[in-house]
């Protein structure tokens, strides 16, 4: 994790040498001449200097063109050896010829500084030069102009630099002070007191209107517009909106203005370039974030101890950032290009111009695809092209960096750094894969839950020595030999883990790990049908990527109810499992679980059973769904005693709960469908302040899907 971080920041280190004002003398002595006069080794007319580049010339032409060469020198002589001395300005002459051989291997020779520098000051430019046949010296009110037109030009991507930096270091510092936060509320976790400042009205009503509460009412997890999108919590988008506002903030900075102007010909046109700069930088720093909050091992997944969806939530809306400031940036410079008279020169026949379209559209083709009903709808098809366009993105915004300004700006550093991320984040998930796929690792056990009509699967997976099972753990399954897309994997939460057998030599115990999955379409489908046509277990090869994922603190509380529906019993479960090897501080636990298939009921009763832990947990089970199975023993009727038909009240349930924890805290933890997951959160959240304080109920989620 440290390496990320470490890596994370090596490649962000920006290229500084344009930040020191001997050099912007240097960079507008090498341009003057070329961006202002066609040089005499060509007849072709040399590009005016770029606000959107480093200058244009023939650079071949350049390097022998002598009147070129001897203005040149003349002018870093006479301008730039007062700031920083001649050994400064031979080196930045050095600089240049090696630069240029760099970029133009057909280069031959490039004199010397002290070849070329004239004995005596050569005549100012005529103002009716149009060709540069001759050395010159730069006047003192022309000079003045260009330099100060330049030197704001070069502040203000000075800023520019330090705003994607203070953006970066913003973000990062908030996740710290939050885990510095959390860490400290446990540590100072003392026994429940409804005297104390927790449970004042202020902390209180912080709980209920912010940190548990849904964005509007009651709806979280259940989507808006007839699927189309679901809200954060209200502490979430809180936390997102300030992250929005400083990046639209940051765009909105005044920047130096300097008029009149060498560069730009009117303040309207210096404006169009400056908010367009300013957008392409941030577009660039939220590309950072959009691949940190994306990456499986980001380290602030465990400072924080924010769920994986949390930063998911991140990731999308720091992509629709890096997206409107792209679309901004080529909004604006379209305009400029467009009022100078450039469109169809800049736009039709430069590289640099369809290299980030095409970085453009591929951020466009990702928020159109990631939007909730085709992500659902067409997940495979969602995944490979969420991939292939993020590459396509990174590859075309390179590209047009790169034949834009070179391969010595700064703006680079800010591509490589996803690369870095990504890279990291792979290999780091190659080494989780081959350490827990090693062995019999590699064959698990999969079978139909019996009268689940082959919807739900139970996965029994082997683990090597150097793995514990823990609560709220969960993997990335790969099934290779199923389907043609080989790379796809599947979160799976473990719902527990029994010991198989202990190492000779080191006396650690080996583990099996329990899943369910519920099998849908795609490659759990596909998974479903080997099963079914099998007709009993079925062993598969599978690579395991994890353990992820982090126990909440359930163990604190007197008080525990956990609530599952469906699949979502896994999860639950493994806080079961937990509670049996270290209770902590709870004196009762209760387990209740909601499925449509009686046989998934029976199921957990059979688990609980054969793992001895139906004396730890209180077990209420209900059977949603009206359906009766017909395949159904002896065995399993003695078993469905205990479940109850149709649906608990969810309202009069979680009251309950919270009347008869008289002593103590009383945390609720739910994972399930997103209609039971928003209805167990509404009703804590109103319950607090009215049936209780806010240091006496928390409330945990953990989401089935992202």
């Amino acid at each position: 994790m440290v390496a990320l971080q470490l890596a994370l920041v090596v490649s962000l280190y920006p290229v500084a040498i344009h930040a020191r004002w001997e050099w912007v003398c240097g960079l507008l002595c090498e341009r003057f001449f070329p961006g202002s006069y066609t040089l005499n080794c060509t007849a072709e007319s040399m590009t005016s200097m770029s606000t959107h580049g480093h200058g244009g010339g023939n650079a071949v032409c350049q390097a022998q063109d002598m009147p070129y060469l001897t203005s040149e020198a003349w002018c870093l002589h006479e301008r730039c050896e007062p700031m920083g001395g001649r050994n400064k300005v031979e080196w930045y002459w050095d600089f240049i010829q090696w630069e240029l051989r760099q970029n133009y291997p057909e280069i031959a020779a490039f004199p010397e500084y002290t070849a070329v520098l004239p004995a005596s000051a050569p005549p100012v430019l005529p103002t009716n030069l149009t060709v540069l046949n001759a050395t010159y010296r730069v006047g003192d009110e022309q000079w003045n102009l260009y330099y100060e037109s330049y030197r704001a030009y070069n502040e203000n991507d000075i800023i520019r630099v330090r705003q994607g930096w203070g953006y970066i270091a913003g973000f990062v510092g908030a996740l710290v002070i939050i885990s510095i936060w959390r860490r400290v509320a446990r540590l100072s976790k003392v026994p429940y007191n409804p005297d104390s400042w927790r449970s004042n009205q202020l902390f209180s009503a912080i709980k209920k209107h912010v940190r548990y509460a849904a964005l509007f009412s009651r709806r979280h997890q259940v989507p808006y517009l007839g699927g189309l999108f679901t809200a954060p919590t209200r502490l979430l988008s809180i936390f997102v909106v300030l992250c929005l506002a400083v990046g639209l903030i940051l765009n909105a900075v005044q920047h130096r203005s300097v008029q009149p102007n060498s560069i730009y010909a009117n303040r309207t046109n210096e404006l169009l370039n400056n908010v367009g700069l300013a957008a392409g930088d941030l577009a660039l720093t939220a590309f950072v974030l959009v691949w940190l909050a994306a990456a499986r091992n980001n380290p602030f997944l465990w400072l924080t101890g924010w769920a994986y969806d949390t930063f998911q939530v991140l990731h999308r809306w720091f992509g629709r950032l890096a997206t409107l400031y792209s679309l901004l940036h080529t909004v604006t410079y379209t305009n400029l290009y467009a009022r100078r008279g450039e469109w169809s020169k800049a736009y039709l026949t430069g590289l640099w111009f369809i290299w980030g379209c095409v970085g453009m559209v591929a951020l466009f083709v990702i928020c159109v695809f990631s939007l909730r009903p085709i992500r659902e709808r067409f997940y495979e098809c969602f995944f490979v092209m969420h991939i292939l366009m993020a590459v396509f993105a990174i590859v075309g915004t390179q590209l047009h960096i790169i034949f834009l300004y070179g391969h010595h700006y700064h703006y680079r550093n800010w591509i490589w750094a996803p690369v870095t991320i990504w890279s990291i984040d792979r290999f780091i998930r190659l080494v989780r894969m081959y350490v827990l796929s090693s062995g019999d690792a590699r064959n698990i056990t999969v079978e139909a839950v019996p009268d689940t009509n082959g919807t739900i699967l139970r996965l029994t997976v082997p683990t090597p020595l150097v793995y514990t099972a823990g609560a709220g753990h969960y993997f990335f399954l790969y099934f290779p030999t199923i389907g043609i897309m080989f790379w796809q994997n599947h979160p799976i939460s473990i719902a527990g883990w029994t010991k198989t057998g202990s190492d000779e030599e080191g006396g650690k115990s080996k583990s099996e790990l329990t899943m369910y999955m519920l099998a849908e379409k795609g490659e759990t489908g596909n998974l479903a049908a080997i099963v079914r046509q099998n007709s009993k277990p079925t062993r598969l090869t599978c690579l395991l990527e994890g353990p992820y994922g982090q126990a909440r603190p359930l163990n604190s509380y007197e008080t525990v109810i956990l609530v599952a529906g469906g699949v979502g019993v896994g999860p639950t479960l493994s806080y079961v499992h937990a509670h049996a090897a270290d209770p902590g501080s709870t004196k009762r636990l209760v387990l209740l679980f909601i499925a449509r298939q009686l046989g998934f009921l029976r199921e957990i009763q059979r688990h609980l059973r054969l793992a001895n832990l139906e004396s730890t947990v209180e077990l209420q089970l209900f059977h949603s769904s009206a359906e009766q199975s017909q395949e159904s023993d002896s065995d399993d009727e003695i078993a469905s005693k205990g479940i109850t038909d149709g649906r608990p009240v969810v309202a009069e349930y979680v009251f309950a709960e919270i009347q008869a924890a008289a002593d103590g805290r009383i945390a609720f933890f739910v994972c399930g469908p997103a209609g039971l997951n928003d209805a167990v959160r509404y009703e804590v959240v109103r319950s607090i302040g009215s049936l209780a304080d806010g240091d006496k109920i928390a409330f945990f989620e953990e989401a089935l899907g992202w």
